[in-house]
């Protein structure tokens, strides 16, 4: 009798234990909520947007951001590939303080907007604009939750500084394809938050590694395409700075 019990509670668990998994798989699968909108369906009007929405993707469509702080849901704004052009007011009037992954890659913007009232964003994405550089200072235009940049593929004329005390959670800045930019070369690492852990600054004007020692958290360095021959001197989980990696 004992053993007959032993195996129905034992069967029993794992029943329970397989509905409690199927349970949490659908929760977060309702979870998140996409809304998509291209050139095919742009007639769908942003109010049209429903409130619950999570990830959003606007492409081919605006040529300036709409208000969407009403969607109090959204932690994902992806408006890549549109006409967008720079805002006349801090991104935090237009986008509500839930998000977390802005991505504004490929439009017409010619400088950094300001997304510091967003204190929530970790990821940053503006490669392929017109962005020269920026009005304020970066500590006065990012919030300091920033983990993920990329500026890569603009025009920039000096180097972005990302300073420790701003930008205390940076891991991650992509500054690639700036051929533009002037590098500076004896100071190059203090542009860069100590805490940062990859940084790719490929098909830039470098002939030779910068000193790096400072970045002491840095595990993964891309400089490849840059005219570079010879190896980083530290210490790196990964590394890439031929031509072909």
């Amino acid at each position: 009798m004992f053993i007959s019990l032993f195996f129905y509670f034992s069967e029993l668990n794992m029943v329970l234990q397989m509905v409690l998994f199927l349970l949490l798989a659908i929760q977060a699968h309702s979870a998140q909520v996409n809304y998509i909108i291209n050139e095919k369906s742009k007639d769908a009007a942003i109010e049209s947007i429903p409130l619950n929405v999570t990830h959003l993707t606007i492409r081919r469509v605006l040529d300036t951001i709409p208000d969407l702080t009403h969607l109090t849901s959204l932690v994902k704004v992806d408006f890549t590939e549109n006409r967008i052009s720079d805002p006349d007011v801090p991104l935090s009037e237009l986008i509500p303080s839930s998000v977390i992954q802005l991505i504004l890659k490929q439009n017409q913007l010619t400088t950094v907007p300001d997304i510091s009232g967003l204190s929530k964003i970790q990821v940053f994405n503006l490669q392929a604009n017109q962005i020269m550089g920026h009005e304020k200072p970066l500590a006065q235009l990012l919030p300091a939750s920033l983990e993920d940049v990329n500026f890569a593929d603009n025009p920039f004329k000096t180097m972005p500084e990302f300073p420790d005390i701003s930008f205390p959670n940076l891991k991650e800045i992509k500054l690639f394809y700036m051929s533009e930019m002037e590098i500076p070369f004896d100071t190059f690492s203090k542009h860069l938050a100590i805490s940062l852990e990859k940084l790719v600054f490929s098909s830039n004007a470098l002939s030779s590694i910068p000193d790096l020692r400072r970045l002491k958290n840095l595990k993964e360095l891309h400089m490849d395409r840059c005219s570079i021959h010879s190896p980083p001197t530290l210490k790196l989980v990964s590394y890439c700075y031929t031509n072909v990696c």
